[in-house]
């Protein structure tokens, strides 16, 4: 996983008033007090596998600007894709603050951009809070945590016999891997990284103000569906409106899961990755009403989530760690090896297989208030899956929900985009 170029999840919370540097930093000293994995370094044993250690990390970098525009954030956030993480020296985890230089607005950005091996979307929401804390109350005390348990079949809830199957399935081919004794280190990570970031990255933001989001509460109520399905029915009707469904990809949309009240120790409001995900086919929808298509996708949810299908992705556990990497080289034609590229097909991973995946973090009942800064909204979480053509992110907090739109403009235009945005926005506005 940690070789995977893309992994790199940032966030933007746009704040408004003027943040002194040097208070941001003890700030972002305190967060990594509270949560150990924003001083880890990785170390790989023999057999690949990484480990989480916290000695010898240095401090967590943060570069500091004067804010340009409103479009600066986006701008830093590219800037900080485009530098690879040293996993053997570490942090695994950046930040930039965007000061305010208008005196009238004083509207200034703090953004994080971490590795997903050490976080979920959700864990940088709850940083970004609780430096803002930290920022009003400098000397308040830090309960510092441990390392946090990884996922892992241990920790997670009993799964099906998906995951023996698997595992019989690739005890031979592990086994033919090992024997090709292959390994890659850190030159080998950059020169990938760089290869995959020297392609374009696009990102379009937008958001719904409380009015109409408290509308859609309402309404999803009464309807007896999610907020999360509402999203994704109006995503999938925008999107095939304008792209229609005719390849097979744009009729699947892929719905990451929350783990962290699902672990067999619910770990709340903690650091790390805690995430899975589920694949929806929406078939046809041409015709189909708003909501009823709304229920449908809800009831799809709700039964995988009753089989516990969202922990198949776990599956991958069982492939040796150096093949596991080796996918992520295969994927983006960085190694050319015909094992990896055969476990790389049976695993979809050599195409595009949804035209949406949907990050929803919900509702986040933070303060809006902290001392002389009040928090105006959180927009991410902003990251670039290759198996995904478009990945929404949508958080709703202070009274506000946004959108952000991470996407390739070499695989669909920004015009494609902006129009599936419009309609789904005129989706909502019929419907709610």
């Amino acid at each position: 996983m940690f070789r995977a170029p893309s992994y790199m999840v940032s966030l933007r919370a746009k704040i408004v008033g003027y943040v002194p540097a040097d208070e941001f930093k003890k700030a972002v000293e305190n967060a990594r007090k509270r949560h150990p994995l924003l001083g880890v370094r990785v170390v790989l044993d023999e057999d690949s596998n990484g480990w989480f250690i916290a000695d010898n990390v240095p401090e967590i970098p943060i570069r500091v600007f004067s804010r340009q525009d409103d479009s600066h954030w986006l701008r830093a956030i590219e800037a900080e894709n485009r530098i690879p993480f040293n996993f053997d020296k570490g942090p695994l985890v950046r930040f930039v603050l965007l000061n305010c230089t208008d005196l009238k607005y004083q509207i200034s950005d703090m953004i994080v951009c971490c590795h997903h091996g050490i976080c979920d979307g959700l864990s940088l929401c709850y940083i970004i809070r609780d430096i803002l804390s930290y920022l009003t109350n400098p000397n308040h005390t830090i309960e510092q945590n441990s390392l946090p348990s990884p996922l892992s079949e241990k920790t997670l809830p009993k799964t099906s016999r998906l995951n023996t199957i698997f595992k019989g399935f690739v005890s031979p081919i592990n086994k033919k891997w090992i024997k090709k004794n292959i390994h890659f280190d850190e030159n080998d990570y950059k020169r990938l990284f760089n290869g995959f970031w020297k392609k374009d990255i696009s990102v379009i933001t937008w958001e719904i103000e409380e009015r109409k989001v408290k509308g859609l509460i309402v309404r999803c109520r009464e309807e007896n569906v999610s907020v999360h399905s509402a999203l994704t029915a109006a995503f999938v009707i925008g999107q095939y409106e304008i792209q229609d469904s005719s390849q097979a990809y744009l009729r699947e949309c892929i719905t990451p899961i929350n783990l962290r009240n699902r672990m067999n120790e619910p770990v709340g409001e903690e650091m790390g990755f805690y995430v899975s995900g589920l694949t929806i086919n929406i078939g046809k929808i041409a015709g189909i009403p708003f909501w009823e298509l709304a229920r449908k996708i809800n009831a799809d949810i709700k039964k995988r989530m009753k089989d516990n299908r969202f922990i198949k992705m776990f599956m991958l556990n069982h492939l040796n760690p150096s093949l596991l990497d080796a996918l992520h080289f295969a994927q983006n034609g960085a190694i050319d090896d015909s094992l990896a590229r055969f476990v790389l097909k049976i695993l979809k991973w050599h195409q595009i297989v949804a035209g949406l995946e949907i990050s929803n973090l919900g509702k986040l009942d933070f303060p809006k208030r902290y001392g002389p800064y009040r928090l105006e909204a959180i927009f991410g979480p902003i990251i670039l899956l290759p198996r995904a053509e478009k990945f929404i992110g949508i958080i709703t907090v202070a009274d506000k929900m946004t959108f952000s739109c991470t996407y390739r403009d070499s695989i669909i235009s920004t015009e494609t985009v902006e129009k599936i945005r419009n309609r789904m926005l005129v989706c909502l506005h019929n419907n709610v």
